[in-house]
């Protein structure tokens, strides 16, 4: 090969390791965006709730049937985990079981920002709270 065929040839092979470069770059650049928006994503709606504007506080929650409730309050705010959107499991694992052979109903009150709000699911079901309407 020739001294100009082996400049070029270099050229080229440099030209094509600098475009790898930045490709690569990048692919990388994209990545880490792209794991950052996943990691928010998923912080935003964790038990499963947007951790922008108003947060879930719960103030009441009753699990139960037939008159006989358990105070659910504890474990509903855990779940909720300071979040302004939380899908929450209704069984008894949030506070055993009050009413033995009865469907049971957990009923909620939770406050956001001020505006206060109320909501019930039935045993078996899920029970959504949110800030957002």
């Amino acid at each position: 090969m020739n001294t100009r065929a082996k400049s070029i040839c270099c050229l080229v092979a440099a030209l094509g390791l600098s475009l790898g470069a930045g490709l690569a770059n990048a692919q990388n650049d994209y990545r880490y965006d792209s794991r950052r928006g996943y990691d928010r994503g998923s912080s935003d709606y964790g038990a499963r709730g947007d951790v922008r504007g108003p947060r879930i506080s719960v103030d009441r929650a009753f699990y139960g049937a037939q008159g006989q409730f358990c105070d659910a309050r504890d474990s509903v705010q855990q779940l909720v985990g300071g979040h302004g959107r939380a899908e929450i499991n209704v069984d008894n694992a949030l506070c055993g079981d009050p009413a033995p052979n009865h469907r049971k109903v957990l009923r909620v009150a939770y406050n956001c920002g001020g505006d206060q709000h109320r909501t019930s699911a039935l045993e078996g079901s899920r029970l959504y709270l949110s800030c957002r309407d």
